[in-house]
């Protein structure tokens, strides 16, 4: 507690006015000898405490009056972020007058009268210490001066855009800091910054050019989402740390808005403490409150959610758009509108909604292109926050997803084969798989199904010399595989494709429980023994049980569909104890059914049960079509693209997964194109090395013989250091370039060597480009160099990348346009981690367009099939449309974090601004107790009068003969 007048304490001496009447006004004892007088001593001593008590009262209430009176007169109040309370500091002042009055009218009790004494000056004292701390405290939050660094944060979230009397919080903080900066003392330097989701910083640097300042405020908008006030004063100091200037201080405006403020997150309120240690003083924290909107009618889109992980063209798929009511009345929507690259979608079947209350509205929609789509959901209300109104998500609508199912290959028929079953779940025709098995040739223009499978049988995927472009294998009752397979499969989950284990009775234990990678078991579960059941023997079989399901491709199933009502004869038990989890469906019998793992960017899934007719009557339940389906939808989302990401100050955005692209082992990746089109790009694919006779036919399907170009590019990573020489020949003409060192022939027949220094296990960049004109064509590049006689350059000394795993420096550059208009500047990298896209620029919410380089058009295929640009969507949190205030218990929260002032009106800021206090004035306290002491006053001494007049009558009486 503080006072505006503080000299006006200097009055405080009048407390003494009283005491000086009463000492003037005190009878003195006189001894009178008359002989009734020791029938009056009972009398007298009883008579005597009433009169002690009797002064002790009015000289306490006189003096509080003549306190009271100069309090209110030299105005106290509470200065903003007060460290004592006034509702102690005051009291301890008053109680102290009250005692130092009492002290008086117990002068004949000397003991009495030196702890009354005692008592006030200990209250006098605490209460004036704890004015004086609160003054320096206050001297060191508003430290006075003119030049000081000041950063501006404006509360750009989607709650201040709400309008309040006909304009928004927003401009509301726009114009306060607009005023701010024009009366600013001269030598202050703003900075401003943008909060919500994420800062945008319009001013990053301190500057005391006013213009500049203001011009910035003008052009600012709301970057929508939530604020992030520990994020916001992290940017806002790191804005200071560029300033020239000691003192610092931060003025955030915004709503108090609950939500944003991370109560619930103590740990960034941690680093934020860490941010204001790096500069030279703790800045002075000082955060404006606006009025925030109460009331109000509000209708939001909470979530706009698909019915599968991965979509196709091949069939509709359900878009569930779930509405919630955040305001304070019930809304009933006109319509909730999908549009996804067709004719808009419309549903006025949503009624009332009470406030709190929240509804599913579904879509059916089938995407007739793949690629990256954007699909808006909306809602018509007209409620009073527009800006939540409307949602949109991007997802990837795939062309086909390539599903490689392994089993031991004994049978002939397809129905007998272990995988036949699920292959067939895969493609339901058995005629459509047959041809995809026995033709892989193009692909045609329109899939007829998203799923993909290639029957193999372990023989088969020995001569994969890679998984590359696979969504997910199966392994359908594999015995074992060889170390080699067993290897490839799994580096292929590692690298984000998923496996799916069915075992069965062939399946070999020792094999799978033994399976590991880099220390890791790749199963699941330890397999144990296989169960089996007669046919005739319907008690010794066994059923599923649905209601055990907890895993979301099971969540179709858990009360619908018929696999309940399966019978199961052949089983395999799982070897569970207590450390291992991962048990997502079981059997009426308790035994395991599905179990899963992460294994690194990829999903390991383990299905005890055999997909075959061994298994009983699963193959024939009409449910068991959908489970594989739901199944190998699951597993293949590791695959598909990360286009809706949270907001954030820059990302790394997964484009595709490795386990897609080519760009892993060994080799170089090529593109192959026309010679006078380089653009379009015709094929690409991982070649072994430069060492191609093509003669004169094309070197794939659907390229030409003549007039075409291929261009390598990947990294050469020597086994020894030393000089290395290359030999190049080409039929016609090629160009070879390995780091700093480059060669190449000008016709067909001529050799060009390549000389150079090169360092063991370092990547070297390496390109080269071929041109074919006419007749035969090919390519031969041979080496020679330390330890490695002249041959062909050897392909495990290749990798299909340019540069470390991690560098972005060979990445290829483009451009993001964001909301708003804005250009952003991004990379787009192919490497061994898979396709990524990077950018260090801000991501607010709302929709992007990233283009398309002509260098890595062939990468985004799958993304921009038809269009130079594919979209990237940065999503809203749905908690913003909850207008909630601070609660006290938040603010203690955060006052307990951080050392932040709240002002309540502009006054404030300006006071603030200029090194002055403010606070919350008290004077009326005082006021009013003067008001009731003067009534109390003359009430007691009416009271003592009366009673003083009535003690006479009796000695009175007494005396009367």
């Amino acid at each position: 507690m503080l006072f505006l007048h503080p000299y006006l304490l200097l009055g405080l001496a009048g407390i003494a006015i009283p005491v000086i009447i009463h000492l003037f006004n005190r009878r003195n004892a006189r001894e009178i000898k008359w002989g009734a007088m020791r029938f009056l001593m009972d009398s007298l001593m009883s008579r005597r405490r009433s009169l002690l008590l009797e002064e002790m009262l009015l000289l306490a209430a006189r003096c509080l009056i003549a306190g009271c009176a100069v309090l209110a007169m030299a105005r106290p109040f509470v200065p903003a972020g007060s460290s004592f309370p006034w509702w102690l500091v005051l009291p301890l002042g008053l109680l102290g007058i009250v005692f130092f009055g009492m002290s008086f009218a117990l002068g004949r009790y000397r003991r009495w009268q030196v702890l009354a004494w005692l008592a006030c000056l200990l209250c006098l004292g605490l209460s004036a210490a704890s004015i004086l701390l609160e003054k320096r405290l206050s001297l060191n939050r508003f430290a006075g001066g003119a030049a000081r660094d000041v950063a501006l944060v404006i509360d750009g979230s989607s709650s201040m855009t709400l309008e309040v009397n006909g304009e928004s919080n927003f401009s509301r903080a726009l114009k306060e800091a607009a005023r701010l900066v024009e009366e600013a003392p001269r030598g202050v330097a703003f900075s401003v910054i943008v909060a919500g989701a994420v800062p945008d910083p319009l001013v990053p640097a301190p500057v005391t050019d006013r213009k500049y300042v203001q011009t910035a405020l003008e052009q600012a908008i709301p970057v929508h989402g939530v604020l992030r006030a520990p994020d916001a004063l992290a940017a806002a100091a790191a804005s200071l740390a560029q300033g020239s200037q000691a003192a610092k201080q931060i003025i955030l405006i915004g709503d108090g808005q609950s939500e944003g403020w991370q109560t619930d997150d103590l740990e960034s309120w941690r680093f934020l403490d860490e941010a204001f240690a790096r500069l030279p003083a703790k800045p002075r924290v000082f955060v404006r409150v606006l009025d925030l909107p109460q009331g109000i009618r509000n209708l939001t889109l909470k979530d706009v959610a698909f019915s599968r992980p991965v979509v196709g063209t091949d069939r509709d798929v359900r878009v569930d758009v779930t509405l919630a009511n955040t305001g304070r009345e019930a809304v009933t929507p006109a319509r909730v509108t999908l549009h996804a690259g067709g004719p808009e979608k419309v549903d006025r079947s949503v009624g009332q909604m009470e406030p709190g209350s929240e509804r599913v509205v579904s879509f059916l929609h089938r995407f007739d292109t793949p690629g990256a789509q954007v699909v808006e959901a909306r809602v018509v209300a007209e409620d009073e926050l527009a800006s939540d109104d409307s949602m949109r998500r991007v997802i990837q609508v795939m062309r086909t997803l390539k599903v490689l199912v392994v089993d031991d290959g004994r049978a002939v028929r397809l129905f007998d084969r272990a995988g036949g079953y699920v292959a067939l779940g895969l493609m339901p025709s058995a005629k459509e798989l047959l041809r995809e098995t026995s033709k892989r040739g193009a692909a045609p223009e329109r899939a007829r199904f998203l799923m993909e499978p290639e029957l193999t049988a372990v023989s088969g995927l020995g001569l994969k010399r890679s998984l590359t472009g696979y969504a997910v294998a199966v392994l359908a009752d594999v015995p074992s595989l060889p170390a080699e397979q067993a290897a490839q499969l799994a580096d292929f989950v590692r690298r984000g494709g998923s496996l799916l284990l069915i075992h069965g009775a062939r399946a070999d234990a020792a094999f799978f429980n033994g399976w590991q990678n880099e220390g890791e078991p790749v199963a699941p579960l330890a397999l144990g023994a296989c169960v089996t059941a007669a046919p005739t023997n319907a008690q010794a079989a066994v059923k599923i049980a649905s209601d055990t399901f907890r895993h979301p491709a099971l969540a179709l199933f858990r009360e619908s569909g018929d696999l309940a009502d399966a019978v199961i004869e052949c089983y395999r038990q799982a070897l569970e104890s207590n450390e291992t989890a991962g048990v997502v469906g079981r059997l009426q019998n308790g035994s395991a059914f599905l179990a899963e793992r992460a294994l690194g960017r990829g999903r390991v899934a383990q299905l005890f049960v055999p997909l075959d007719r061994t298994a009983g009557n699963l193959v024939a339940r009409q449910s068991f079509l959908p489970l594989i389906q739901e199944l190998t939808a699951y597993l293949a989302q590791p695959v598909i693209a990360t286009l809706n990401i949270p907001p954030s100050r820059g990302a790394v955005v997964q484009l595709a997964s490795p386990a897609l692209t080519h760009l892993s082992g060994c080799g170089l990746y090529a593109e192959y194109f026309k010679r006078d089109n380089p653009k379009r790009i015709l094929l690409t694919r991982v070649d072994p090395t430069l060492d191609f006779s093509w003669g004169t036919h094309a070197p794939a399907e659907r390229l030409p013989s003549d007039q075409f170009s291929v261009r390598w590019s990947g990294s050469f990573v020597p086994r020894q250091s030393g000089a290395y020489t290359f030999t190049l020949r080409a039929d016609d003409r090629i160009s070879l370039k390995i780091g700093k060192h480059e060669a190449s022939t000008a016709e067909y027949g001529q050799q060009q060597e390549l000389r150079g220094t090169f360092t063991a296990g370092e990547r070297y960049p390496l390109t080269a480009l071929l041109t074919e004109e006419h007749g035969e064509a090919g390519v031969w590049v041979d080496m020679e160099g330390p330890g490695f006689p002249r041959a062909r350059l050897p392909g495990d000394w290749l990798v299909p990348v340019r540069g470390a795993a991690d560098s972005w420096a060979e990445a290829v550059d483009t451009q993001v346009r964001a909301p708003g208009g804005r250009t952003l500047y991004a990379k787009i990298r192919s490497g061994e981690e898979g396709l990524a896209l990077r950018t260090d620029s801000p991501l607010m919410q709302g929709l992007y367009e990233v283009s398309v380089p002509a260098a890595a058009a062939g990468w985004l295929g799958h993304l921009a099939s038809t269009n130079d640009t594919f979209p990237i969507c940065v999503t809203e949190n749905p908690a913003e449309s909850r207008l909630d205030a601070l609660t006290p218990d938040e603010q203690a929260i955060i006052l307990r974090q951080a050392d932040i002032t709240v002002a309540r009106s502009f006054d404030d800021l300006q006071s603030a601004l200029r090194g002055k206090t403010f606070g919350r004035e008290l004077w009326r306290i005082p006021a009013l107790a003067l008001f009731a002491l003067l009534l109390l006053e003359a009430f007691l001494t009416r009271w003592i009068c009366i009673q003083r007049k009535t003690g006479e009558e009796a000695v009175g009486a007494a005396r009367a003969p």
